[in-house]
């Protein structure tokens, strides 16, 4: 498509949608009539449109903005999230895509003036920032960087990381709630901790296995506790100017799991990572809600909870592109009973104890939706969120999923 995505901003969004319920304020200083308050000192306000600080406030706006764009423009919102949008002309063809965060909207098309003429709002030009998020873009390699340094410096700063040796991996221990030591301060660690998972889930999957062990000890960490997590801001110094390379590369969808890695709840881990044309569109690492009693019996949830979230991507993608993109997701797995157990039904023996709920990937193998693959555990991508890795491999699997350096992609052009 190669289209120009410019970023638009509404000014005094909130104030263009109307309330669909009574809600009354006390009158604000500077329009109150004392004697008039006085003889009425219960008289309030009733508003009409709703304001900045209401709890309805986002959920209008959004559904202002949007019915606007469907009944004038002729948008139509995506069928799996609502915050997309798409127009095609029905005589040039020619097609434009939405995507609405509060009143901060990405726009992918050639032209947006239709969009400003509605509202009063701000054509930002080509976008470089969104939600935090620094965007560049390589048009001669047709690549999207996306990254964000100066929430990472502004951590560094904060936890006096700055002058501090730098890592070459996030975490190189397994952490425990019994590691002995005396407990520190509660909130500077769960504000750490609580920006380690937000840049995971964002610009940094190098961050999730980290992230992910730091975060079970919220509640009672100690000083070593806080000691890994300061790591963690040592080795983000090291590549501050790292981030997401989305553009033209393979396509595979991998998952994996590690078998009881968790010596307190004897739960293992689920794993996975979703792929689109080698773009890292999707990925998870969470504690499973069972104990498991052999390494099958995670790897079937693991493969479950991967045909969902790619469910859905398909979903969203094929609204986009006006198609199906494919008849077949092949699907990486390191565990061979596991694949056996998916392509064939009468394994019932090994899968009694395993909920319901996770059969239904059964069903869209044998509907040829998905079709699993053996893949070694060495060449596993997932390997290094659900492993303590040592460098060569962690690096090995980061690079492949795409996080490179930055400060030489700057240019938007």
């Amino acid at each position: 498509m190669d289209y120009e995505v410019q970023q638009v901003d509404i000014k005094t969004a909130f104030l263009n949608a109307e309330l669909n319920e009574d809600i009354y304020i006390r009158i604000p200083e500077g329009l109150r009539d004392e004697q008039e308050l006085n003889k009425q000192p219960n008289l309030v306000l009733k508003l009409e449109k709703s304001l900045y600080g209401l709890k309805q406030a986002p959920r209008m706006c959004y559904q202002h903005l949007s019915k606007t764009l469907k009944r004038e423009q002729g948008f139509q919102c995506n069928p799996v999230d609502d915050t997309i949008l798409k127009y095609k002309h029905h005589k040039t063809g020619k097609e434009c895509f939405i995507l609405i965060y509060v009143d901060d909207l990405l726009v992918a098309a050639q032209d947006i003036d239709t969009i400003c003429s509605h509202y009063d709002a701000r054509d930002l030009g080509t976008a470089s920032f969104f939600c935090g998020m620094k965007i560049s873009r390589d048009r001669n390699k047709r690549l999207i960087y996306l990254s964000e340094p100066n929430k990472i410096q502004k951590l560094i700063s904060q936890f006096n990381t700055q002058d501090c040796k730098a890592k070459n991996i996030p975490l190189d221990v397994v952490l425990s709630a019994k590691n002995d030591g005396e407990l520190c301060d509660t909130t500077e660690y769960q504000v750490l901790v609580g920006s380690l998972l937000y840049l995971s889930t964002t610009t940094r999957p190098d961050l999730c296995q980290a992230a992910s062990q730091l975060s079970r000890f919220m509640a009672n960490p100690t000083r070593t506790h806080l000691k890994e997590a300061q790591g963690v801001l040592k080795y983000l110094k090291a590549i501050v100017n790292y981030g997401l390379c989305l553009g033209s590369r393979l396509d595979i969808l991998p998952d994996d799991i590690e078998f009881v890695p968790d010596k307190q709840t004897r739960k293992s881990r689920t794993w996975y990572i979703l792929l689109f044309n080698g773009n890292l569109l999707s990925w998870q690492s969470k504690l499973q809600s069972t104990v498991s009693t052999s390494t099958t019996m995670p790897k079937y949830q693991s493969a479950s909870s991967a045909v969902e979230e790619a469910l859905w991507l398909n979903n969203l993608l094929s609204d986009l592109t006006g198609g199906n993109l494919s008849k077949q997701v092949v699907t990486y797995c390191d565990n061979q009973e596991c694949i056996k157990i998916l392509e064939n039904n009468h394994r019932m023996q090994k899968t009694k104890h395993i909920d319901v709920a996770h059969h239904f990937v059964r069903e869209r193998v044998m509907s040829g939706d998905f079709m699993f693959r053996y893949c070694e555990s060495a060449e596993m991508l997932a390997d290094y969120v659900t492993k303590n890795s040592n460098q060569e491999t962690f690096w090995r699997c980061i690079t492949r999923l795409g996080v490179v350096q930055m400060n030489a992609r700057d240019s938007t052009n």
